[in-house]
């Protein structure tokens, strides 16, 4: 219970953090904008909302190099980790260009994973062992219509795995605790309120490509 505090606190923070940055990088747009006659201005007809939230559950899975180790020698493998997301999604777009934006995204993770040495010289072998974690990514978002976006940035992975030794002595670790890489996702509206989406990125220490599905709900 104290680890889902600690990782929901961390998910707020950034949260907060990020929707400062969209105001200020807002208000400083706005700043700067040139005042053409001193009549008042009429917005166009916007074909989306400035700002909107989503949220959604999806599917994650990525791999990890597996380290794996005894008192004389070293061998490697493959973990596998699978499971579900819940994700918190905030769109903000600038002021006078609303098909360019920004999105920032906070997720909390849990799932399982499999692992296996896949060296030959140490045997390892791990089935549904649980894990947890949260992701924070902050990217630039291009939306092509009011009900297709894509968007590319920035992925920072934060999760907790504890591999078991086994009873030959050989112990077993992966990727690393705190991991950096990229995202980049494509997303639909299919209802007016409703989004699917489609992300794919890589880990930078030790990683694999990570492939998740979310469906969500847009307000």
């Amino acid at each position: 219970m104290f680890h889902f505090k600690r990782k929901m606190s961390k998910i707020g923070l950034a949260l907060a953090i990020l929707t400062s940055i969209f105001n200020w990088i807002e208000n400083a747009s706005a700043a700067s904008a040139p005042v053409e006659s001193s009549q008042a201005v009429v917005p166009p007809k916007k074909t989306v909302p400035i700002k909107y939230w989503t949220v959604s559950l999806g599917f994650i899975s990525w791999q990890e190099k597996l380290n794996l180790t005894n008192s004389t020698t070293t061998d490697w493998g493959t973990s596998n980790l699978t499971g579900n997301s819940l994700n918190v999604d905030y769109e903000s777009y600038f002021a006078k260009h609303l098909h360019h934006g920004m999105l920032a995204s906070a997720s909390l993770l849990y799932g399982v994973v499999t692992a296996t040495g896949n060296g030959g010289v140490l045997l390892y072998n791990l089935a549904n062992v649980n894990w947890s974690g949260v992701a924070v990514s902050y990217r630039y978002l291009y939306r092509f219509t009011e009900k297709i976006a894509v968007s590319i940035g920035p992925l920072v992975v934060e999760r907790n795995l504890s591999y078991p030794s086994t009873p030959t002595g050989i112990s077993a670790n992966s990727g690393a605790t705190l991991n950096y890489g990229g995202l980049m996702d494509f997303r639909a509206r299919v209802f007016e309120h409703v989004e699917l989406s489609q992300s794919i990125g890589t880990l930078l220490s030790q990683g694999g490509t990570v492939w998740q599905l979310a469906l969500g709900y847009a307000f």
